[in-house]
């Protein structure tokens, strides 16, 4: 059993089927319901009031506490130091009361709103109105030019035309093409390995020499040059190689294409 504040107390009951449960017997004798507990705000409330109740000596508990706060913010650190005979021969500062100080001088600032003071932040994109007086020899001089009298603007007139005209000329007649001018690769002599030309081309090459003569062969050679691109293939010359493989030649000089 367990006595409250409030004169109630809890009791551990056993219920029929055995179990236990915690019951509140009120301060009469008779069990009663627990009440919910208050909430934080119900707890805030009832703290404000208890603190700031007035008492018959015309105080309240928040004076007193506010009192004795700057009090002990307002106590001196430095205490008298004695020998070993009780002679004072100094003072000193006593941390725990230098600390004890600091920190009740805090809390102070903190509940005045003083510990960080509120930034007045200044206004962006003022605007101000100026009169700005003219010199009397400026405003004579403006008059003079005007006539004698300050006209109203009135523009800066129409925009010039320009001189000329972007523009694009469109026709009906048919546009001929333009055939684009071929790039000749620039080729470069030099000598080439017979059998490597006809690895590279052999299926050509049996194409041309299939049922024919080595003369044959040898007179179409001469009415050829040999050129062939730098992978090996021919471009033109077959029988110039076809004729160099029969004389048992190793390289032959040839235009290779960049």
């Amino acid at each position: 059993m367990k006595e409250l504040t409030d004169g109630s107390t809890t009791e551990t009951v056993k219920n029929r089927d055995g179990s236990t449960r915690i019951a509140t017997r009120a301060s009469r004798g008779m069990f009663c319901k627990k009440d919910d507990p208050p909430t934080v705000e119900e707890t805030q409330a009832a703290l404000l009031t208890k603190v700031t109740e007035v008492s018959a000596d015309g105080g309240s508990i928040l004076e007193r506490i506010l009192d004795r706060t700057i009090s002990n913010a307002q106590m001196d650190p430095e205490r008298d130091v004695y020998n070993k005979m009780g002679i004072a021969v100094g003072k000193a500062v006593d941390p725990r009361i230098m600390g004890s100080s600091v920190k009740a001088a805090e809390v102070i600032l903190k509940a005045s709103g003083l510990a960080q003071p509120k930034k007045e932040v200044e206004q962006q994109n003022r605007v101000s109105i100026v009169n700005i007086v003219m010199p009397p020899e400026v405003l004579a001089e403006i008059m003079k030019r005007q006539g004698g009298t300050i006209q109203e603007f009135s523009g800066y007139g129409s925009r010039p035309t320009p001189a000329f005209l972007d523009a694009e000329i469109i026709t009906d007649e048919p546009r001929t093409p333009v055939a684009p001018v071929p790039v000749q690769a620039i080729a470069k002599t030099k000598d080439v390995s017979v059998s490597w030309l006809m690895g590279v081309n052999q299926a050509e090459m049996d194409k041309r020499s299939r049922g024919v003569s080595m003369s044959f062969i040898l007179t179409k050679a001469k009415d050829e040059t040999l050129c062939c691109r730098q992978d090996g293939s021919l471009v033109r010359g077959h029988y110039i190689v076809l004729a160099a493989h029969i004389n048992s030649r190793e390289t032959v000089s040839a235009e290779i294409l960049a």
